[in-house]
């Protein structure tokens, strides 16, 4: 790619990559646990089951648990909607 800053150019060699980021995230912070979906897709649900399994204590002794679905750019209902069973009963 040639590239143009005022009057002068540069070349730079640029590679395709597949941009692979994690469908959850979790860490304590202070007396919070914090899950954070980046999309609700196909086996999210399992990983958030093994992740509460995990942290189980740290759930435990929180104080609050935050879900951050922020810039999430959806994905399956299904899944979603395993994630809120643990929240919000039938």
């Amino acid at each position: 790619m040639t590239i143009q800053r005022g009057a002068s150019t540069f070349k730079v060699d640029v590679k395709r990559k597949k941009i692979v980021l994690p469908m959850l995230q979790t860490k304590k912070e202070g007396q919070a646990v914090i899950f954070t979906i980046s999309s609700f897709g196909q086996g999210l649900a399992q990983l958030f089951d093994a992740q509460v399994e995990k942290s189980k204590q740290d759930i435990k002794n929180a104080k609050s648990i935050i879900l951050d679905v922020r810039n999430n750019p959806g994905g399956y209902l299904e899944e979603a909607a395993l994630i809120l069973s643990y929240f919000v009963k039938k």
